[in-house]
Parts: C-alpha cells; structure tokens; sequence
C-alpha cells in the first residue's frame, strides 16, 4: 500500500500494473531503465495528465509569425509564440533553431520549460480539413464548428468525439450517425433527440439503453421495437398523435422529459459495459483483452489505467490516444507511435520518444518540442546516432538524482490554466487549490439585440433569421451566445427548440449524464451477488451484474 503525494489517499498497485510497468522499462544503449513504482495515485496521475490537455477552449489571437487574427487554443494572454497552422507545418521556421545544450546542473523541467517558451506552438490540431477553423483534435472534417475530438465530419456543431456523423448537434461520443441532437453514447442512429446509449435506431427522442428501434418516445431497455412511447406499444397513427401532443408545447415537453426519466431509474442498467472483451475490468470497453482499470477504451490489448483509447496495446496510464499505438507509458494525445515515455500530443512517430511534446512522425528524441519528421535530438539539439545514445545515458541517470525520472511533466508546466483543460471537468478545483488558472476573458459577443434566453419562444417556427444578430443571454451562466447560420437552419428543419443555455453550460450538463471512471463494490439488484460497476451504492439506479442484465434484457 502507498500513500499518494498529492492527494494524501491510500493506493494499491496491481499485479497487472506491476507486470506492465516491468515490460516497458525502456532499453536505450543496450541497458535497460527501470521504471519506478508511481507516487501518485491513479486519479492524480490522470488529473495531471488531463492538466495538459485544452479540448475545447478557442480564442481570437495573432499569429506570430505572419500578424494574421487566427483561432488558437492559446488565449492571447500565454507567453508563448503560437503559428497558424499553415505557418506551422510550413518551411518558414525550423524548429532545431532553438536547440540548446544540456545543463546537469540544472533540473530536466526547468530547462524544457525554456525550451517551451521558445519553440512555437500549433494553434490548434486540425488536419485535412475544410471550412472548420472553429475546430480541434479533429481531422478529415467539413462545415463543422466547435466539434472536438472528432474525424470525418460533416456539417456537425458542438460535439465532443464524432465519428463519420452528418448533420449532428450538441452530442457526446456518437458515431456514424446523422440528424441527431442532444445524444450521448450513440451510434448508428438516425434522427435521434436527447438518447443515451442507443444503437441503430430511427426516429427516437428521450430513449436510452434501446437498439434497433424506430419511432420510440421516452423508452428505455427496448430492442427492435417500434412506435412505443414510455415502453408501451401503439399503432402507427397513435404513435403520430400522442407525441404530437407532447411536442405541442413546452410544458407538455417538459412533463414528457420528466416521464422519461422516471422511466430510466425503473430500467436495469448493466453493472458495467464490456463488450467482447476478455479477462478485462472497466467501464465502456470493447472488444479489449487484458485490459484492468480502463475506460472507454475499443480494440485494444494488455493495457492498465488507460481511458479513451483506439486500437493500443502494451500501454499503462495513457489518455485520450488512439490508432496505432503501442507500448506507451504516461501519455496523453498521440496516434501511431510506440516506445513512448511521459510525452503529449505525439504523432505519427516512429519510436522511443521521451519527455516531449507536439512532436510528429519523430523518433528517438529526449525532451524535444515542436520537431517534424526529425531523430536523435536532445532539448531540440541534433546529435550523431552515437552522440545521442551517450547523453541520454547521462541524462536519465541525471534525473533519477533529481527525482524526475519516471514522474509525468508537473501541472505548473501545463501551457494552459487548469480551469481551460479537462482535468476541471473530471476532477474540479477552485482557483486556490489550482497550481496555474487563466483568467483571460475574451470580449464578449457583439450583436445589434440582447435578449435572454428565457425569452426565446419554445416554438421553432415562430422564430426568424432576425435571430443571427441577437446575443442570447444564457438563463444559467449570464454568458452571451449567438446562434450560427447552419444551426438555425438544424433547429428549422428538425423542428428543434432553439437553445436558450450558452454551448458551454449545454456541454456540462451533458457531462453530468457520464458515469465516474471509478470502481465501486456493490450488489447485483437482481441476485444479490457482489458486482463491481460505475455506479455508487448510494446512486438510485437499478444495477444488475452481466448475467442477470443479458437474462433481462434478451
């Protein structure tokens, strides 16, 4: 048992975490380094990760190098240089230019925390792209506007993780679906509104836990129904009337969404959610082997301690990753890599990168920022092959004195406040408590009305385009908001209500509906038996193990 040094709480470390960490003590210059038991316990470890990651915080600023406005994850108040990303991923600059030797005198941190002021940062991660500037850790997307973390896009606005989806709106974690609204945990869906956890399924609104359904109204647990409302069956032209009268005004929506709520908390929900998955333990897994304590993790192997991930093997407590990865060890953002050590937002690398960042298709370097398809360099310094494998040596032997080797970077050198990262999502603090906060605030909307957002008729068809040059003032937060082009031809077209809560506040209560990445002990309601799960003894839901929830529900 271990005391963590951040939070004061106890911790164990597994077998599997002890085995893992063993395999992937790295092998440089022919000795192989020890990894060290960790000081922090899990939840700090991946709080401090998460620390480093801004995912969805955009600001109007200068590109440093060309004086064009640009939009950055970087508000204009950082001391760093930030590029555009043409100017990035350009020939204009070279990132070995500010190279510097190694100082054993002074800690690793500190002097890669020089070199962090100097190097010029991507303003933002979006790569083959077109017509979405308002968009980060996207790829392959089209028209789309503040969607995160998300590929192969098209026409989306305000979604965080889209996969392959068109027309989609204000959603969290849907893939190949089109036409969809306030969905969570979707995929295959086809005109959807305010699901969770719903699959191939048409024409649905307030239904969780269903699949294959079509033209299904505040249902939960059903499977290859059709024109149910609150689990009850209906003929097609009953359907129709019934949920055109809920629809019909906001008080009858209302009392419909508290219906369907009801309805949830009497459905049995699966202790946890493992699909195809052999002798693992976490929560959202699929089709995974070996894997211990992850989190929404897909087609992956031998793993601990790892949330979000694609296709990755051999990794231990890595976060938001994906696609290609193997053998990494404290990482957070990265594609195609291995033998990757204490890094973030490395991509399409080729190996044995240490201690870096916003590095791409690189391979053997320490403590490098910046670099493009460049090996063996140190702080950004270019070495001979040799000249490499000898001061690594040093240095690594350097930070064991120091106390850094085999400790992620610490939350002071996160480049952002820790109120614009996710880490404030999962793991709340106040400014006090924070070791870096941001209190930049950008100006606020311009537009020829305010009005609130209490104001805005329930009735989408009573509203006009007059509304693209109000500011809508959010009831909850008091933040401004504007409603976009393509969105107010969604809400028209799908007959959606039109928003009255600002993106952010939108995003948070959608947050809410995500269960902790936390194990606890508790019993099966069915049998009685001892179950571990994602939902808290002291949570209202009904929680079944696997066994019972299959007997149930098939």
């Amino acid at each position: 048992m271990k005391t963590c040094q951040n939070c004061n709480n106890s911790f164990e470390i597994s077998t599997q975490e002890q085995e893992l960490r063993a395999s992937l003590a790295p092998s440089i210059n022919g000795q192989t380094y020890e990894l060290p038991d960790p000081k922090l316990c899990p939840d700090c470890r991946q709080q401090r990760r998460l620390a480093f990651r801004n995912e969805k915080k955009l600001y109007k600023r200068k590109c440093d190098l060309t004086g064009k406005q640009i939009i950055s994850v970087f508000s204009p108040d950082k001391p760093y240089k930030v590029y555009e990303p043409e100017g990035w991923w350009g020939d204009q600059w070279d990132p070995l230019d500010y190279g510097q030797d190694y100082d054993f005198n002074r800690p690793f941190f500190e002097q890669f925390e020089e070199l962090l002021l100097k190097v010029p940062k991507l303003a933002l991660i979006n790569t083959n792209s077109e017509n979405s500037k308002y968009t980060h850790l996207e790829t392959d997307t089209k028209n789309c506007y503040m969607n995160f973390g998300g590929h192969f896009n098209q026409n989306c606005y305000y979604n965080l993780h889209a996969l392959k989806c068109n027309d989609c709106l204000d959603s969290y974690w849907i893939g190949q679906s089109a036409f969809c609204y306030e969905c969570f945990k979707c995929e295959n869906c086809n005109n959807c509104r305010y699901c969770f956890w719903c699959f191939n399924c048409n024409d649905c609104m307030f239904s969780n836990d269903c699949k294959g359904c079509a033209d299904c109204f505040g249902c939960s647990g059903l499977r290859h129904k059709k024109f149910c409302i609150f689990n009850e069956q209906f003929t097609e032209e009953e359907y129709r009337q019934k949920v055109k009268q809920m629809l019909s005004s906001e008080e009858e929506f209302t009392k419909a969404k508290h219906k369907a709520d009801e309805l949830w908390l009497k459905t049995p929900r699966r202790a946890l959610t493992m699909d195809n998955c052999e002798n693992s333990l976490g929560d959202y897994l699929e089709s995974c082997k070996n894997c211990y304590d992850c989190f929404e993790l897909h087609y992956s192997q031998d793993c601990v301690n790892c949330e979000v991930g694609f296709e990755v093997n051999d990794c231990l407590d890595s976060t938001r990753f994906g696609y290609g990865i193997e053998r990494t060890y404290e990482v957070m953002g990265a594609t195609y890599i291995k033998n990757t050590y204490f890094s973030y937002y490395c991509f399409n690398g080729k190996s044995d990168i240490y201690y870096s960042s916003d590095c791409v298709a690189a391979s053997n370097v320490f403590g490098c920022t910046g670099l493009n398809k460049h090996e063996y360099c140190i702080l950004n310094k270019k070495y001979t092959k040799e000249e490499y494998f000898e001061l690594v040596t040093h240095i690594i032997e350097h930070m064991k004195s120091t106390g850094e080797w085999g400790e992620f970077f610490p939350m002071s050198m996160s480049p952002f406040g820790y109120n614009e990262t996710i880490a404030q999502e999962y793991f709340p603090l106040k400014k006090d408590q924070a070791q870096k906060w941001s209190d930049y605030q950008p100006e606020k909307v311009q537009a020829l009305k305010s009005v609130k957002g209490s104001q805005i008729p329930y009735d989408s068809s009573r509203i006009t385009k007059e509304i693209l040059d109000w500011a809508i003032v959010c009831d909850e937060s008091g933040d401004p908001f504007k409603i976009i082009p393509p969105e107010y031809t969604f809400y028209k077209e799908q007959d959606v209500p039109f928003p009255r809560l600002h993106p952010d506040i939108r995003h948070t209560q959608r947050m809410k509906k995500r269960l902790p990445r936390q194990l606890f002990e508790r019993k099966c309601a069915k049998t009685g038996a001892p179950i571990k799960t994602t939902y808290s003894p002291d949570r209202p839901e009904i929680v079944y193990s696997k066994q019972a929830y299959l007997d149930e529900m098939y």
